[in-house]
């Protein structure tokens, strides 16, 4: 039936469209995660974030006092984006945990999405 015919048609165009999504979205947490880690791999990453919160006299500096433990916190993060293995939906999930922290200790906004 004409029915039957319209809903192949739709399963195939869904899971088409589906696998595109599924790689694109593999693609695009694959580029962030890159951006990540080499923002938390650089060397002076501890020094730049705790000047950075020192100038802004931020609140986080009650808890995170003393250069050593941003590096620590710096570690955490990137034993976090190892950890979180090969999963898309796992490294995304991660993600969006680990650049709120980054660009708070930073005081600067990490990429903008889209890549500007």
């Amino acid at each position: 039936s004409l029915v039957r015919v319209g809903a192949d048609v739709f399963e195939t165009a869904l899971a088409t469209f589906e696998a595109a999504l599924g790689k694109e979205l593999h693609e695009s947490v694959g580029e962030r995660m890159k951006e990540v880690r080499a923002v938390l791999e650089d060397e002076g990453f501890a020094a730049k974030a705790f000047a950075s919160l020192t100038e802004r006299k931020s609140k986080i500096l009650e808890m995170i006092n003393d250069v050593d433990k941003v590096e620590g916190l710096k570690q955490d993060m990137l034993k976090n984006l190892v950890d979180v293995g090969d999963d898309s939906v796992a490294q995304a999930s991660m993600l969006q945990q680990i650049i709120p922290a980054v660009e708070a200790l930073l005081g600067a906004r990490l990429m903008a999405e889209g890549g500007e």
